[in-house]
């Protein structure tokens, strides 16, 4: 669950158990908008969430207004059974909310960091901070080099509304012919070193979706028409497909790299792709096999591992990356 879901749920929560005679299902889809198929899919989505994890709390009941929904308080009290490590674990992803460049999440996550040290009970609160300030002291949040995703409300609100509304996107876009006009079927958002979002250009309506760079949008807005996302799609399977996050469909295949024995053990603790798999040699070497695209970064990935991986598949990754294996590197990743 993402930060800013587990931040819907809370709220929910409390304002569920604040309310003596509950909310009925079109109120809660008016935290997504309402009125549309898609906010009452959050909504049962979201109380299905809230039902596994207060099955004693939570009750409902059909009025002439509709389906009403409420908890009791006494369930939504014991949350406040969070106790140091919890909340230092909230103040560490306020950080890297802020290290990626997240200012809506930031503000989300900040506000949800409020209401869990609000519910700290007094009598431990004083002991609670001081934890709190000594664990954060003990962790650092590494800055890695490269690019930070653009996170701008300007784009990505507008964004992110017509993905819950399921509406068309326009934005100019500034690619290699310069900048154009663009209307779009969202799909949703890949997140890796940059933010990309997956869409169908509104002029067709069918076949593979683009990838469209945010920090190349301006202008961005939520169009009236309604957008079309195939039922089969899945955002996280077309994820999959690239070992990055960028894919070129003419390069999806097999991949397979060999790790010599000297450095099978430091490759055994990387994950390269979801769908991975590893097969130990008699030798003592490790062999990585997945579907994939996106042999650039692949090729700069494997640079790192200097001529010590062997790239026995794909013949085209194979012959990007020979000549640049260094064999002077004085350590493995």
């Amino acid at each position: 669950m993402s930060y800013a879901k587990a931040g819907e749920l809370l709220r929910l929560a409390l304002d569920l158990s604040a309310r003596h005679s509950g909310m009925t299902l079109s109120e809660i889809d008016q935290r997504w908008g309402g009125g549309t198929e898609a906010a009452r899919r959050r909504t049962q989505r979201i109380l299905s969430e809230l039902q596994a994890l207060f099955p004693d709390a939570y009750e409902d009941r059909t009025e002439p207004e509709g389906k009403t929904v409420w908890l009791r308080r006494g369930r939504i009290r014991d949350l406040s059974a969070i106790g140091a490590r919890d909340v230092a674990a909230l103040e560490r992803s306020v950080t890297s909310a802020r290290t990626v460049g997240d200012p809506g999440d930031v503000e989300r996550l900040e506000k949800v960091l409020a209401v869990v040290r609000m519910l700290l009970p007094d009598k431990m609160r004083s002991r609670a901070e001081t934890d709190i300030e000594a664990m954060l002291q003990s962790y650092h949040l590494a800055a890695r080099p490269g690019p930070r995703p653009l996170q701008d409300r300007a784009v990505i609100e507008p964004i992110s509304d017509a993905l819950l509304a399921m509406k068309q996107v326009g934005f100019d876009y500034r690619g290699t012919g310069g900048v154009k006009r663009q209307v779009v079927h969202p799909y949703g958002l890949i997140t890796g070193h940059r933010t990309y979002l997956v869409a169908l250009t509104a002029k067709r309506m069918e076949g593979e979706p683009s990838l469209w760079r945010l920090d190349r949008m301006a202008n961005v807005e939520m169009m009236s028409a309604r957008s079309h996302v195939p039922q089969e799609f899945s955002l996280a399977d077309h994820a999959k497909r690239a070992f990055g996050v960028f894919q070129n469909k003419d390069e999806y295949g097999e991949v397979v790299w060999r790790f010599l024995p000297d450095v099978a053990a430091n490759a055994r603790g990387f994950r390269f792709h979801p769908d991975q798999t590893i097969e130990e040699s008699a030798d003592g070497s490790l062999t990585v096999r997945f579907h994939a695209a996106g042999h650039l970064e692949m090729a700069w990935f494997l640079y790192q591992w200097g001529d010590k991986v062997e790239v026995v598949e794909p013949a085209a990754l194979r012959a990007l990356v020979e000549d640049h294996q260094r064999s002077d590197f004085p350590a493995a990743p």
